[in-house]
């Protein structure tokens, strides 16, 4: 029985850390100027139609889905989106709030030197939560 209870043990850690992983690859992601082809339909059964039921070989055969409705999306550049007009110092404002994030990273690996850890600092900046780059600057500096 004392044997037993180890490798209970053992093979629930196993079944609980294994686990699937997918690649997912820059390959993968829209770049500007992407369009991407929505298409929408409303037949409840289409999905038996398509998709075989679970277990073995899988079979999508998605030729005789019907769109009732499609849409069309194209990646543009946000910089020239129809709300940056709007807001046309947001652009400023965020590369300023970058640089300042960027010199107070700096300077903090400048005081720990070799203790320094990139992702504390991060989890310490975010604790912050919404508050100016400014002021959460001048709270890490002392």
């Amino acid at each position: 029985m004392r044997r037993l209870y180890p490798a209970c043990i053992a093979l629930t850690v196993i079944s609980i850390t294994a686990q699937a992983q997918s690649t997912v690859t820059n390959s993968v992601f829209p770049v500007i100027g992407d369009t991407l082809h929505y298409a929408f339909g409303n037949m409840p059964d289409a999905i038996n139609a398509v998709f075989t039921p679970p277990g073995g070989d899988q079979v999508w055969d998605l030729s005789g889905l019907q769109a009732d409705s499609t849409w069309d999306a194209i990646y543009r550049d946000p910089a020239t989106g129809a709300g940056f007009s709007h807001f046309p110092g947001a652009a400023l404002m965020y590369l300023m709030g970058t640089d300042t994030v960027v010199q107070l990273r700096e300077e903090m690996r400048e005081r720990q030197g070799a203790a320094f850890d990139f992702g504390a600092f991060h989890d310490q900046f975010l604790t912050y939560g919404s508050i100016p780059v400014t002021l959460i600057r001048a709270e890490m500096l002392k």
